[in-house]
Protein backbone atom coordinates (compact mmCIF):
# COMPACT_ATOMS: atom_id res chain seq x y z
CA UNK A 1 0.00 0.00 0.00
CA UNK A 2 2.82 2.55 0.99
CA UNK A 3 4.68 0.97 -2.72
CA UNK A 4 1.55 2.44 -4.37
CA UNK A 5 0.74 5.83 -2.44
CA UNK A 6 4.27 6.34 -2.96
CA UNK A 7 4.09 5.99 -6.55
CA UNK A 8 0.69 7.87 -7.25
CA UNK A 9 2.89 10.66 -5.40
CA UNK A 10 5.83 10.52 -7.19
CA UNK A 11 3.55 10.39 -10.69
CA UNK A 12 1.57 13.64 -9.41
CA UNK A 13 5.20 15.53 -8.84
CA UNK A 14 6.16 14.63 -12.21
CA UNK A 15 3.05 15.61 -14.23
CA UNK A 16 3.30 18.88 -12.31
CA UNK A 17 6.83 19.70 -13.46
CA UNK A 18 6.00 18.90 -16.82
CA UNK A 19 3.20 21.92 -16.43
CA UNK A 20 6.16 24.14 -15.77
CA UNK A 21 6.85 26.63 -18.26
CA UNK A 22 10.34 26.12 -20.27
CA UNK A 23 13.24 28.29 -20.09
CA UNK A 24 12.17 30.75 -22.29
CA UNK A 25 15.68 32.18 -24.17
CA UNK A 26 17.00 33.75 -27.10
CA UNK A 27 19.93 32.24 -28.20
CA UNK A 28 21.86 33.84 -30.56
CA UNK A 29 25.16 31.74 -32.28
CA UNK A 30 28.38 33.03 -33.95
CA UNK A 31 31.61 31.44 -34.95
CA UNK A 32 34.94 32.51 -35.65
CA UNK A 33 36.37 33.48 -39.58
CA UNK A 34 39.47 34.87 -37.70
CA UNK A 35 41.60 34.34 -34.94
CA UNK A 36 39.70 35.76 -31.80
CA UNK A 37 42.44 38.16 -30.54
CA UNK A 38 40.85 40.50 -28.18
CA UNK A 39 37.55 39.23 -27.94
CA UNK A 40 36.88 37.80 -24.95
CA UNK A 41 34.11 35.30 -23.22
CA UNK A 42 32.94 39.05 -21.09
CA UNK A 43 32.76 40.18 -24.79
CA UNK A 44 30.24 37.97 -25.65
CA UNK A 45 28.70 37.91 -22.43
CA UNK A 46 28.30 42.27 -22.81
CA UNK A 47 26.45 41.60 -26.22
CA UNK A 48 23.85 39.10 -24.51
CA UNK A 49 23.17 41.73 -21.80
CA UNK A 50 22.34 44.40 -24.21
CA UNK A 51 20.33 42.11 -26.42
CA UNK A 52 18.48 41.20 -22.93
CA UNK A 53 18.21 44.83 -22.61
CA UNK A 54 16.31 45.57 -25.78
CA UNK A 55 14.58 42.23 -26.23
CA UNK A 56 13.02 42.69 -23.02
CA UNK A 57 13.81 38.85 -22.13
CA UNK A 58 17.18 36.97 -21.61
CA UNK A 59 19.16 36.22 -24.36
CA UNK A 60 22.54 34.21 -24.74
CA UNK A 61 25.03 34.52 -27.04
CA UNK A 62 27.02 31.36 -28.04
CA UNK A 63 30.60 31.26 -29.73
CA UNK A 64 30.96 27.76 -31.68
CA UNK A 65 34.49 27.22 -33.14
CA UNK A 66 33.35 26.12 -37.04
CA UNK A 67 30.48 26.18 -39.07
CA UNK A 68 29.59 22.36 -38.49
CA UNK A 69 28.64 22.74 -34.88
CA UNK A 70 26.86 25.80 -35.60
CA UNK A 71 24.82 24.33 -38.41
CA UNK A 72 23.95 21.72 -35.97
CA UNK A 73 22.97 23.74 -33.29
CA UNK A 74 21.02 26.29 -35.58
CA UNK A 75 19.16 23.76 -38.07
CA UNK A 76 19.37 19.93 -36.15
CA UNK A 77 18.87 20.35 -32.90
CA UNK A 78 17.23 23.68 -33.39
CA UNK A 79 18.64 25.68 -29.76
CA UNK A 80 20.12 28.21 -31.46
CA UNK A 81 17.44 31.21 -32.73
CA UNK A 82 19.80 33.04 -34.90
CA UNK A 83 23.27 33.33 -35.30
CA UNK A 84 25.78 35.94 -36.55
CA UNK A 85 27.46 34.49 -39.89
CA UNK A 86 30.00 35.81 -43.01
CA UNK A 87 27.67 35.40 -46.05
CA UNK A 88 29.84 32.53 -47.31
CA UNK A 89 27.58 30.58 -44.26
CA UNK A 90 24.29 31.02 -45.86
CA UNK A 91 25.32 29.96 -49.67
CA UNK A 92 26.58 26.53 -47.72
CA UNK A 93 23.33 26.12 -46.99
CA UNK A 94 19.85 24.30 -48.64
CA UNK A 95 17.81 27.40 -50.04
CA UNK A 96 15.07 27.71 -47.83
CA UNK A 97 17.02 26.98 -44.52
CA UNK A 98 17.84 30.00 -43.47
CA UNK A 99 16.17 33.32 -43.25
CA UNK A 100 18.37 36.42 -43.99
CA UNK A 101 16.64 39.35 -41.98
CA UNK A 102 19.27 41.84 -41.42
CA UNK A 103 22.45 42.81 -42.60
CA UNK A 104 25.58 44.13 -40.09
CA UNK A 105 27.52 46.67 -41.26
CA UNK A 106 30.61 47.55 -40.14
CA UNK A 107 31.90 50.89 -40.69
CA UNK A 108 34.95 50.38 -41.77
CA UNK A 109 34.93 49.60 -45.41
CA UNK A 110 37.43 47.22 -46.11
CA UNK A 111 35.19 44.75 -43.91
CA UNK A 112 32.48 42.79 -45.39
CA UNK A 113 29.16 42.48 -44.13
CA UNK A 114 27.88 40.05 -42.00
CA UNK A 115 24.44 38.56 -41.69
CA UNK A 116 22.07 37.89 -39.41
CA UNK A 117 19.63 35.31 -39.61
CA UNK A 118 17.14 32.52 -38.54
CA UNK A 119 16.35 29.22 -39.03
CA UNK A 120 12.82 29.00 -41.29
CA UNK A 121 11.17 27.31 -39.18
CA UNK A 122 11.16 30.03 -36.19
CA UNK A 123 8.61 31.70 -35.39
CA UNK A 124 7.70 34.93 -36.90
CA UNK A 125 7.16 36.69 -33.40
CA UNK A 126 10.45 35.13 -32.39
CA UNK A 127 12.10 36.36 -35.85
CA UNK A 128 10.32 40.02 -35.07
CA UNK A 129 11.76 40.36 -31.92
CA UNK A 130 15.67 39.73 -32.90
CA UNK A 131 15.33 42.13 -35.65
CA UNK A 132 13.62 44.49 -33.61
CA UNK A 133 16.52 44.40 -30.63
CA UNK A 134 19.31 44.25 -33.18
CA UNK A 135 17.78 47.35 -34.69
CA UNK A 136 17.57 48.80 -31.31
CA UNK A 137 20.96 47.80 -30.50
CA UNK A 138 22.78 49.65 -33.13
CA UNK A 139 21.24 52.92 -31.81
CA UNK A 140 23.02 52.47 -28.14
CA UNK A 141 26.31 53.55 -27.91
CA UNK A 142 27.04 50.58 -25.70
CA UNK A 143 25.22 48.67 -28.31
CA UNK A 144 27.37 49.42 -30.89
CA UNK A 145 30.38 48.89 -28.99
CA UNK A 146 29.55 45.31 -27.96
CA UNK A 147 28.60 44.09 -31.75
CA UNK A 148 31.94 46.15 -32.71
CA UNK A 149 34.16 43.64 -30.44
CA UNK A 150 31.59 40.47 -31.73
CA UNK A 151 32.83 41.66 -35.00
CA UNK A 152 36.13 41.26 -34.25
CA UNK A 153 35.91 37.48 -34.49
CA UNK A 154 35.17 38.22 -38.54
CA UNK A 155 37.37 40.79 -39.40
CA UNK A 156 41.57 41.23 -37.91
CA UNK A 157 41.05 45.10 -37.86
CA UNK A 158 38.86 46.54 -35.27
CA UNK A 159 35.67 48.36 -36.89
CA UNK A 160 34.79 51.26 -35.47
CA UNK A 161 31.55 51.02 -35.62
CA UNK A 162 28.47 48.55 -36.91
CA UNK A 163 25.26 50.01 -38.92
CA UNK A 164 22.35 47.57 -38.96
CA UNK A 165 20.34 47.18 -41.77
Amino acid sequence: MKKFILTILCNAVLLLTLCLPADARMTIGLISTASPSGVTQGNIDQLGKELSHFAGEPVKVKHFENNAALTNWLLRFQEVDAAIVPPSFITQHPAGALNRISDLHPQQTSAAPLALVVRSNLANSKTELIKKAFLDLSTSEDGRKALSQICLLYTSPSPRDIEVH
